[in-house]
């Protein structure tokens, strides 16, 4: 789950800071929490100050899943901050696990970040992400996912791009 928030200025949009992680026996709960202090993702993105975290799915192929060694591969967009220009963003990180998802390593740290190119579709954010097995080609993964082409009064567009299967087996191997 998502706690507590943070405002991003130049966008005027407010977004998650942390990650906390909960159990129960039924969706509508109640829930204990599993871990006490946010859940940790290690891993800078260079010449980026990370501010905030808006989403982590385990990537939707078998070779992602966390197995009984407590390794797994997922993407998690993480907010931004260029300390130099003061400009926020969102960029989507290939992390991995190997204690069942407590903790987690950067692997590819702008995995599929902004272009930060002026009136570019995706010029400020990339987030909101799923992914499936290519279903015209399994050696490759699709991943779904939500973009701004700038800051306030930006519009919102969906793209599309696939990623070889092969950087999951990487990941998970370390």
């Amino acid at each position: 789950y998502s706690c507590s928030s943070i405002r991003l200025d130049d966008s005027a949009i407010d977004e998650p800071k942390y990650f906390g992680l909960a159990e129960s026996d039924n969706l509508l709960g109640p829930y204990t929490r599993v871990l006490q202090k946010p859940m940790e993702i290690r891993g800078e993105i260079p010449g980026l100050t990370v501010k905030g975290y808006g989403s982590l799915k385990i990537i939707k192929n078998p070779l992602a899943d966390i197995t009984e060694d407590g390794g797994g591969v997922a993407l998690c967009n993480r907010l931004t901050l260029d300390e130099s220009t003061g400009v926020s963003g969102s960029t989507i990180s290939l992390i991995r696990t190997t204690d069942e998802g407590l903790s987690w390593d950067t692997v590819i740290p702008k995995f599929i970040g902004p272009s930060f190119v002026e009136d570019d579709w995706k010029s400020a954010y990339v987030y909101a992400f799923d992914t499936l097995i290519n279903p015209l080609d399994p050696s490759t993964e699709l991943i779904y996912y939500n973009a701004r082409n700038g800051y306030k009064d930006a519009f919102e567009e969906a793209g599309v791009s696939r990623f070889p299967v092969e950087f999951i087996q990487k990941a998970k191997s370390g």
